[in-house]
């Protein structure tokens, strides 16, 4: 049975809350930490479009989740791009790409 559209929407609104508590962690977002959670916002929107055209397709189960896995697969390693634009992760980079990778994690069957 695939995940409810309704099940991932809501898997993402706690990750994009949690990555903004984790910024706010020395009560600043800074720039940097700014482009990181804008970017997964982007890539949650184009994930959100991209379940609901999977689930009115024919695709098997594990055709759903080998895409689903890849397309996150793929979100972690744009952020990843995202932090590396200077050439440094920070600390508090580093703490926002763990929690976008627990989330990827955590979507997989």
């Amino acid at each position: 049975m695939y995940r409810s559209l309704d099940n991932i929407q809501e898997a993402i609104k706690l990750c994009l809350k949690e990555l903004r508590d984790i910024a706010l962690e020395d009560q600043i977002i800074t720039e940097d930490e700014q482009a990181i959670i804008t970017k997964i916002e982007y890539d949650f929107n184009n994930l959100e479009t991209q379940v609901v055209q999977v689930l009115e397709s024919d695709l098997s189960e594990d055709e759903f989740q080998d895409l689903i896995a890849d397309f996150l697969e793929d979100v972690v390693e744009n952020v990843t791009q995202v932090a590396m634009a200077d050439n440094h992760i920070t600390e508090d980079e580093e703490k926002l790409i763990d929690r976008i990778r627990k989330f990827v994690e955590g979507m997989r069957p």
